[in-house]
């Protein structure tokens, strides 16, 4: 079957998605068809970013395009995601990459997974689309136009063209070349193309691995370092001026946040962010965030190129003594410490005074106020053991995060894993909590030996409804020695809150000022007569509770009566 197919070469811009794509062209063949024949699945082929069953392709190919690690680098995005991480990285990634799911890939690379009714889109440059056509023939996706980073074409500097694929999630396995006739549309304006260009390029040089000597933190830390030197952004002790430097920043990008890769990175609560791939890095960053930076920083790919090629040679392992420098320590920073020593989280407090809480840990440990306790990295032996002790004698989870520092997350996967320890924990707990309640319970009545049955419930009322759902017998035997709280009752004589005799003289001078009236054709003789043709009052007249008003009114009516006979 393999052997019947035409299988093009592939060039070194080429991704695998355009590879795949040409091959179905060639051979009049479904994206389904040809993923199943050469990679042995139908869709691990038609995946626009990483593919997987990488190995079934190289053995059905005879090694023709290489090995699943040189496709991985050469054919698809991979690179540019993994250009600031240690080098036996790409090894991982190219090893899922050959197996049969690349689910845990993204994962790893700290990317959000793709939804299934997300639009997929893909990117091109209509003057490499007619190189292209003039060259081979036939148009493909370039891989550098493909990065998240990448809005004009760093060969070009023109706007690149868009194209929907798979919307609502249909045809999820489909394969298309670019082409004259497919609608696209231009995903930048002209007031930032100079900028998006030089980004473009910068993403273009991390993909195809353009940076000196490999990656090293630590030359990537001081090579930022001397940027922000050159910028003005670091005082003369070496320290940065963080809240001028994220200000620039902000002010620098500001027409940027429309474009939606960079909208939440470029946020203003997320713009300290930043600050976390200068200072002593502590894991992996979007590396888009790197672009940007260097961006900011260095303005070119050749000036970051050169400054980070020059610090490569200070990666000496020096033996040298610390060097103790003193340490400011401000008012606030004391305020914290003893508020955070009474219970309140750094979080919390770090909103309050408007800090970094990166900063704030970094600037109490530095000044000896708090001893932070770290995450640790690993789950030791001897972590575990220590976790296991403390959940077999019944303690909260969270007193067991304050001793361990560990995440309750940590926590609750030694529980799931161990069913026997989860058991004896919640028996443990809830006779510690029965304890706790019954001793709360017990301490109330010996310092109040008085109160009665509500009077306890409204002192302890949390503890009384926990006693009453989960230890209702005892509760009833304590309950059974406290006497019933005697209320006495005081008859209150009722108060009418409405003085209707009052209203019965207000309303029967009223009445009396009438006079003399003529009736009309339609009324007949009642009350209403005399009551439609009062003033406005401060209430509404009734009769039954107005006798005077009443009595008045039957004997005019009795009277009006005889004067008609």
């Amino acid at each position: 079957m393999i052997d019947s197919l035409n299988l093009p070469a592939i060039t070194d811009e080429m991704t695998f998605f355009s590879f795949m794509s040409l091959t179905s062209v060639l051979n009049g063949q479904t994206g389904f068809q040809i993923s199943k024949t050469l990679l042995g699945n139908g869709s691990a082929g038609t995946r626009l970013d990483f593919p997987s069953h990488l190995t079934n392709f190289c053995s059905n190919t005879a090694y023709a395009y290489g090995y699943p690690i040189d496709i991985a680098l050469s054919h698809t995005v991979l690179p540019f995601y993994i250009a600031f991480r240690p080098s036996n990285f790409a090894r991982e990634c190219a090893q899922i990459m050959s197996g049969n799911s690349v689910e845990t890939l993204k994962f790893k690379l700290g990317l959000p997974p793709a939804h299934l009714k997300d639009i997929a889109f893909l990117k091109y440059c209509p003057v490499c689309f007619e190189e292209d056509i003039s060259s081979l023939g036939i148009g493909y996706w370039h891989r550098a136009h493909q990065l998240p980073s990448s809005q004009v074409c760093a060969k070009h500097s023109l706007a690149l063209e868009e194209i929907s694929l798979r919307e609502n999630g249909a045809d999820k396995n489909t394969l298309m070349l670019p082409s004259r006739h497919t609608p696209s549309v231009s995903i930048c304006h002209g007031s930032t193309i100079n900028q998006l260009f030089a980004i473009s390029v910068i993403s273009k040089n991390i993909l195809h691995h353009n940076l000196p000597n490999g990656f090293n933190p630590k030359q990537l830390q001081n090579a930022y370092l001397h940027g922000l030197n050159q910028q003005g952004f670091l005082t003369k002790r070496g320290q940065i001026r963080a809240s001028h430097f994220m200000l620039r920043l902000e002010q620098y990008f500001a027409h940027l946040k429309d474009i939606p890769v960079y909208e939440r990175l470029l946020r203003s609560e997320n713009i300290p962010y930043f600050l976390k791939l200068i200072r002593k890095p502590r894991g992996y960053y979007n590396p888009v965030a790197h672009v940007l930076l260097i961006q900011f920083l260095f303005g070119t790919w050749e000036l970051f190129n050169s400054v980070y090629l020059w610090e490569s040679q200070f990666q000496l392992d020096l033996d040298t003594e610390p060097v103790l420098q003193a340490i400011e320590i401000d008012d606030h920073l004391i305020e914290i410490s003893q508020r955070h020593a009474a219970g309140e989280s750094l979080s919390s407090l770090a909103d309050i005074f408007e800090y970094d809480l990166g900063t704030l840990m970094r600037k109490l440990g530095k000044s000896g106020l708090v001893t932070i306790n770290r995450r640790p990295k690993k789950l030791t032996q001897e972590i575990l053991e220590q976790i296991e002790g403390l959940l077999d004698e019944g303690h909260q989870l969270k007193h067991i995060q304050n001793i361990t520092s560990l995440s309750k997350a940590t926590i609750d996967r030694v529980l799931c894993s161990h069913p026997d320890i989860k058991r004896q924990w919640e028996t443990k707990r809830a006779e510690r909590m029965r304890d706790a309640k019954r001793n709360e319970l017990s301490a109330l009545i010996e310092v109040n030996p008085e109160y009665s049955k509500s009077d306890i419930k409204m002192a302890i009322s949390t503890a009384i409804k926990w006693l009453s759902s989960n230890d209702a017998q005892w509760l009833n035997q304590i309950y059974k020695s406290i006497p019933d709280k005697k209320v006495e009752r005081i008859d209150h004589q009722k108060r009418q809150r409405i003085d209707w005799q009052k209203r019965d003289v207000e309303c029967l001078s009223a009445l009396r000022m009438l006079g003399h009236f003529e009736l009309e054709c339609w009324e007949r003789l009642k009350p209403p007569i005399f009551l439609r043709r009062l003033p406005a009052l401060s209430f509404t007249p009734r009769l039954e509770k107005l006798p005077q008003s009443k009595q008045w009114i039957f004997e005019e009516l009795k009277r009006m009566q005889n004067l008609k006979v």
